[in-house]
C-alpha cells in the first residue's frame, strides 16, 4: 500500500509543477494619432485603454492564451478605426510568456 500512496504524493507534485502561465500583452501607439480610447479582444477578453498618446504603451494585461493578433477598434478626435484580423491557418498560438 505505501507505493501507491508514494505515487499519488509524487503524481500530485508533478502536476501542480505544469500550472499554466498567463501570457502578459501591452500595446503601443505607434502612429502620430492620439487615441482617445482603444479597446482590444482578446479571446473574448475586453481590454479597454483610454488617452493613449503617441509612442505610449498601454499598462500591462495578462491573458490565458492570445494569437499574436487581435480585434481593435480604435477612436481618435478626427474617426474611429476598426481591426478585423483574417484568420490565418498555422498562427501560433501563445499559451505564456
Amino acid at each position: 500500500m505505501k507505493p501507491l500512496v508514494v505515487l499519488s504524493v509524487f503524481g500530485g507534485l508533478a502536476l501542480g509543477s505544469c500550472a499554466r502561465r498567463p501570457v502578459y500583452v501591452r500595446f503601443k501607439n505607434d502612429s502620430p494619432e492620439t487615441f482617445v480610447r482603444m479597446q482590444a479582444n482578446l479571446m473574448g477578453q475586453v481590454f479597454a485603454f483610454d488617452s493613449l498618446w503617441p509612442g505610449q504603451l498601454t499598462r500591462t494585461v495578462a491573458v490565458d492564451d492570445t494569437y499574436d493578433y487581435c480585434w481593435l477598434q480604435v477612436v481618435t478626435a478626427n474617426d474611429t478605426l476598426l481591426f478585423r484580423p483574417i484568420d490565418y491557418v498555422g498562427e501560433k498560438l501563445y499559451r505564456s510568456g
